[in-house]
């Protein structure tokens, strides 16, 4: 009988798809201490951790730095938050049409009943809870009353800037502390209203008429 080892890129893949395994591994760990870390590791500037960080990061991840303006970093940061070679990502010039405001995954979509969104099935929850409990918040949460929704979201290795979605202004921006849950597929279908209890900002916009 024939056998046939599987690549390791077929093997990550494997045991990070299995749900059981991947939700121990991005959510029951502490979860803001290791946000925390990475965050103080990923600006530590010296050449050899920062090649040996990014050639981990390729080998968990799909990460691309071949549309990088730059081709050396300085840090696992200044890889994060790199920027784009000119002409990528170009806006649609037409006034009617609201472009991405980042690479993303569209998690869900759809109509906001009332105040309420359905992100999962079995998990609503309201704009009230998702934007904050102050005056404010819910006098927001009505604006948007019966409106529509769209969930965006950000692998890893995904370019990771964004741009305004239109001609706007920012006219408010709030900042809501919280967790860190991880956003991917599995936790959404396990934690309930995550995106209420995650740290989050609200940041509020006018289209130019």
């Amino acid at each position: 009988m024939k056998t046939t080892a599987l690549k390791p890129t077929r093997l990550r893949d494997r045991l990070l798809q299995h749900e059981d395994l991947n939700f121990l591994l991005t959510n029951r760990v502490p979860r803001i201490a290791l946000t925390h870390f990475i965050g103080w590791f990923s600006k530590i500037e010296i050449p050899w951790i920062t090649r040996a960080s990014i050639a981990i990061w390729k080998a968990f991840s799909d990460l691309d730095l071949s549309e990088a303006r730059k081709t050396r970093f300085t840090s696992l940061h200044d890889c994060f938050i790199r920027e784009l070679q000119p002409g990528l990502r170009p806006i649609d010039a037409d006034p009617t049409v609201l472009s991405s405001p980042c690479d993303a995954i569209v998690g869900a979509c759809g109509a906001v009943q009332g105040v309420t969104v359905f992100q999962a099935k079995g998990f609503p929850y309201t704009l009230r809870d998702l934007l904050g409990n102050d005056e404010q918040a819910h006098a927001t949460a009505e604006r948007y009353r019966d409106g529509c929704y769209v969930t965006l979201r950000l692998t890893s290795s995904m370019y990771h800037r964004f741009h305004a979605p239109h001609d706007c202004r920012v006219e408010r921006v709030s900042y809501i502390s919280g967790d860190t849950w991880n956003v991917n597929p599995i936790a959404r279908t396990r934690v309930e209203r995550r995106y209420c209890k995650s740290e989050r900002a609200v940041v509020q916009t006018r289209l130019h008429s």
